[in-house]
């Protein structure tokens, strides 16, 4: 039997009574959904800029990232990548969406990869410690 737990509908059971169900044997697994950071990679392609260059859009999205605070971002040569609660993610996006648009451009393709992972939080530095570690 696996248990599924979400804490912001039964909030009065803790999360370590489940575990306690778990190991007595009375399921196999507890699972706790709880709403952790999400990570999530965001490539905003602006077009029909007359241009090849894309560094200008790309410094005006980042400028959207400083005003939330609580989201993580790390800028790679192809992307971006956010950490953060899911639904501040979302409306991160949409925000970073929008500037190619308020910047004189009529058309933009953003993609978007999210990896929500609730079994357990891992820093941005983490996941990539974890691979760097296993290349030893």
């Amino acid at each position: 039997m696996l248990f599924i737990f979400f804490p912001e509908l039964l909030p009065e059971i803790s999360a370590g009574y489940l575990w306690q169900l778990a190991e007595l044997g009375f399921c196999k697994e507890a699972v706790i959904m709880e709403r952790k950071m999400v990570t999530a990679e965001i490539s905003i392609i602006p077009l029909g800029t007359g241009s090849t260059a894309l560094s200008k859009y790309v410094a005006l999205c980042l400028e959207t990232l400083k005003d939330h605070k609580n989201i993580r971002y790390l800028l790679t040569p192809t992307c971006t990548i956010v950490q953060g609660e899911l639904d501040q993610v979302f409306d991160v996006v949409r925000e970073m969406h929008e500037v190619p648009f308020k910047n004189g451009v009529f058309r933009v393709i953003t993609s978007l990869k999210i990896d929500d992972r609730r079994d357990k939080e891992l820093s941005l530095e983490e996941r990539v410690r974890a691979v760097e570690e296993k290349l030893k």
